[in-house]
C-alpha cells in the first residue's frame, strides 16, 4: 500500500500569506507536496457565535480567494478543512480530540503526520501525540518549513 503522509496547517496561517510576497511561493510548495502524495488538511477555529445571519450578510460582499482555490491554482489539492470548536475552557482537550480525529479519518500514524502552526499551544498538543510539529515564526517561516519537509520527503 502506498504511503500518504499528512500535513496539517492552520487556515489562518496559510491565508495570512496570500497578501505577502511569500504567498505564491508557499502555495506552489504546498501544491508540490500534494502532488508527491501528501494529504493536506487545514484547521480552522469554529466560533460559538456563528449564525445564519452572518453567513447571509457575508455572501453579499466580495470575498478574497479561499485557501482551496489558492492551492488549486498552484496545481495542488486541499483534502479537507477541519473545524475545531472554539472554547476557552476546553481548548487543549478540543485540540487533542481534533488531532486524534484527523489522524483516524486519514488513517495516518502520528509519526507520519506533520503540523505547522503559529500557535505554540497547538504545536505542544500535536507533539504530545507524537506528531512532527513546528511553530511558524519569523525566523522559521512556513516557506522554510515546507522546503525542509520537501527535502525530507524526497
Amino acid at each position: 500500500m502506498a504511503r500518504h503522509p499528512l500535513l496539517i496547517i492552520g487556515r489562518r496561517d496559510a491565508l495570512s500569506l496570500a497578501e505577502g510576497c511569500d504567498g505564491p511561493e508557499v502555495y506552489r510548495k504546498l501544491a508540490q507536496l500534494t502532488r508527491q502524495g501528501f494529504q493536506l488538511v487545514s484547521t480552522a477555529s469554529l466560533t460559538n457565535d456563528w449564525s445564519k445571519n452572518e453567513a447571509v450578510s457575508s455572501r453579499s460582499q466580495p470575498r478574497p480567494k479561499g485557501l482551496r482555490q489558492l492551492i488549486e491554482e498552484a496545481g495542488g489539492a486541499l483534502d479537507a478543512v477541519y473545524y475545531v470548536p472554539h472554547s476557552l475552557l476546553t481548548q487543549k482537550t478540543r485540540r487533542e480530540a481534533a488531532l486524534r480525529d484527523i489522524l483516524a479519518r486519514f488513517a495516518v500514524a502520528a509519526d507520519d503526520c506533520h503540523l505547522f502552526s503559529s500557535s505554540r499551544k497547538f504545536v505542544a498538543v500535536a507533539e504530545s501525540l507524537g506528531i512532527r510539529a513546528e511553530v511558524i515564526t519569523d525566523d522559521r517561516p512556513l516557506r522554510l518549513l515546507l522546503d525542509e519537509l520537501n527535502d525530507h520527503a524526497a
